[in-house]
């Protein structure tokens, strides 16, 4: 896609635009039917997924691929693929097509932890009170202002605030 002879950026740019998932409804009702369908398919999809691997005892089910699960149910909607009752066992109509995807592409298992997950603390570190503080903000009624003369011979005004002459 790097070449832009073959891959005008028109193109792409009209095919990115296309396949991207925003919300079209124009209506607040459009919007909350398009919402909860969303939330449904994620919620159809992630059952599909922890069925397969319920299958297969042993395996953790943080190595079903959600972007597997979802690339098979979006084939089996365009293909219209296993739509009848022709299976051979009854293991095929518990898995499906999903689960037959995420079941040959599992994520390899996750690593060890190197270290000790910490719990952390509920209570604050800036949650202590100073008990010098005043509850309340205090006016400012008077200030006093002290003005210092610089000794003779000890170079630019920059160098007062560094210390050196």
């Amino acid at each position: 896609m790097a070449d832009p002879m073959s891959y005008p950026q028109s193109t792409l740019i009209t095919n990115v635009v296309t396949r991207s998932s925003e919300v079209t409804a124009n209506t607040r009702a459009g919007v909350a039917q398009q919402m909860w369908a969303l939330l449904i398919v994620y919620q159809l999809i992630r059952t599909a997924m922890v069925d397969a691997i319920e299958t297969r005892p042993g395996t953790d089910p943080d190595r079903a691929s959600f972007a597997t699960a979802y690339q098979a149910a979006t084939d089996s909607i365009i293909t219209a693929a296993n739509i009848t009752n022709d299976h051979s066992d009854d293991h095929d109509i518990l898995v499906g097509g999903i689960g037959r995807a995420v079941l040959a592409d599992l994520l390899p298992p996750r690593r060890p932890r190197t270290n000790v997950r910490k719990v952390k603390s509920p209570l604050s570190k800036y949650n202590k009170k100073d008990p010098k503080r005043p509850e309340r903000s205090t006016k400012i009624t008077k200030l006093t202002l002290a003005w210092r003369v610089a000794p003779v011979g000890t170079g630019s005004p920059r160098s007062w605030y560094r210390g050196s002459g």
